[in-house]
């Protein structure tokens, strides 16, 4: 659908479409359009098509949390140097294809597979939210 009225109003329940315009349409994305983005969300990508996740419960997060601080103290002591992250950091799973795992884990000899905007092959991943 093209919108063309930008009066700068809007009816309930309706998208602000003059934000909405300023994204490429779903199917068009592409990787680097979909790392740059900086929303606050958890925010998927697969094939051209960006996937908002649901903003994880309070109880979600304390058990992710728990659970990578119990992962990494157990990791440190058997492979010092191993990297533990939780969400949201993107995990390249192949070409046009990255998920938010809850928690992901590089052991110190990938360490290079870990860059500033996302992650590749973790030795451990799992799960997201979808």
């Amino acid at each position: 659908m093209t919108r063309t009225n930008h009066d700068h109003t809007s009816t309930p329940g309706e998208p602000t479409w003059d934000i909405a315009l300023l994204f490429p349409a779903q199917g068009a994305w592409s990787e680097d359009e979909y790392l740059a983005l900086d929303v606050g969300r958890l925010v998927e990508f697969d094939n051209g098509h960006v996937e908002v996740l649901p903003t994880p419960s309070r109880s979600h997060q304390l058990l992710v949390f728990f659970f990578a601080k119990l992962l990494e103290a157990f990791l440190l002591r058997a492979f010092p140097g191993a990297i533990v992250m939780i969400a949201p950091h993107p995990v390249r799973l192949w070409a046009v294809k990255f998920r938010e795992p809850d928690v992901l884990v590089l052991l110190p000899e990938h360490a290079g597979r870990s860059r500033e905007e996302y992650c590749e092959q973790p030795d451990l991943s799992g799960p997201s939210q979808t």
